[in-house]
């Protein structure tokens, strides 16, 4: 299975990338509070300063003396232990970053550029070679067989019509060409030509014109941005879907082992409202075609049902 290292993380959810980089948001949110804080501790120092300077210009040192000049103690031993903080959770943070650029040049063979990585050759060079024997992503016209391929639980797709197309924006999954080495990839929606009833959308992980494809319905498949577009139920174990492969932007064949966000089809939608992000963010067990055997954790909202399914 040759894979592409895609800009949009939200697949790789659990992975140590993602944990480093809420940790570094975290840092510089901590680096934040501290600095606001620090402002009016930084006023209040200053006012003490001034008047602890005019007594000692006209020799008082009476209890109005004394009292503020252990205030700006206080105040002073208050900064230096917020700039300790300060310093800490920027080498923190800093830490974590080069922990990220070291992961990001690995995974990407070492050069840190994005147009090295396999996936954008497939089209025109063939397939990269590929790990420990796994292959490429199964065509088109196989992504509908294996187990449960017609279960009576199987999901639904949102339906595509030129009445009401999907709004600028919108991420889906896209096959920008029915050619057997073809990966279905996630995109933005650019547009909608009613002559042509074809899309124009934008490859999220190639910006430009490079990325930029059109295509007719059958090649879109919306992607769930909300319970109204989840499946009416679950994808049951053994149902075949296309599943957003970790750590890439691309979408594969797959089996639902198990897991999901746990909807059933007279689920009470008013109720479950209030969890929607945490149900999209549900994670499904899948076996990807050709993983070994692997099974991975994907995001309910990166997991649909493709042609044929």
């Amino acid at each position: 299975m040759a894979l592409r290292r895609g800009k949009d993380r939200v697949s790789a959810t659990g992975s140590e990338e993602l944990q480093l980089w809420y940790a570094v948001r975290q840092n510089l949110r901590t680096l934040e509070k501290i600095r606001i804080a620090s402002v009016d501790k930084a006023s209040t120092f200053e006012t003490l300063r001034v008047d602890v300077s005019a007594l000692l210009e006209k020799g008082d040192r009476s209890d109005e003396y004394r009292t503020k000049r252990r205030k700006l103690d206080d105040v002073c031993h208050d900064l230096t232990s917020r700039t300790k903080d300060e310093l800490a959770a920027i080498d923190s943070a800093q830490e974590k970053l080069g922990i990220l650029v070291a992961l990001r040049s690995s995974a990407d063979g070492g050069g840190g550029s994005r147009s090295s990585t396999p996936r954008k050759e497939l089209g025109s060079k063939g397939k990269a070679p590929t790990p420990a024997g796994r292959r490429g992503p199964p065509g088109p016209s196989s992504l509908g067989s294996g187990a449960g391929a017609t279960g009576a639980n199987r999901g639904r797709r949102e339906t595509l019509t030129a009445q009401h197309p999907l709004s600028h924006g919108r991420r889906v999954a896209v096959l920008p060409s029915k050619t057997e080495e073809a990966d279905w990839l996630k995109a933005s929606v650019l547009s909608f030509a009613k002559s042509t009833n074809e899309y124009t959308v934008q490859d999220d992980d190639e910006p430009g014109p490079e990325g930029t494809y059109k295509v007719g319905m059958e090649n879109i498949i919306p992607l769930p941005i909300s319970l109204q577009t989840m499946p009416a139920s679950d994808y049951s174990a053994g149902s075949r879907v296309l599943g957003m492969y970790p750590d890439t932007s691309c979408f594969y064949g797959a089996t639902v082992k198990s897991g999901g966000p746990g909807l059933t089809r007279n689920a009470n939608l008013a109720k479950l409202i209030k969890k929607e992000a945490e149900l999209l963010e549900a994670k499904y067990l899948l076996e990807f075609d050709d993983d070994n055997g692997e099974i991975r954790q994907v995001p309910a909202w990166l997991v649909v049902q493709g042609p044929g399914m």
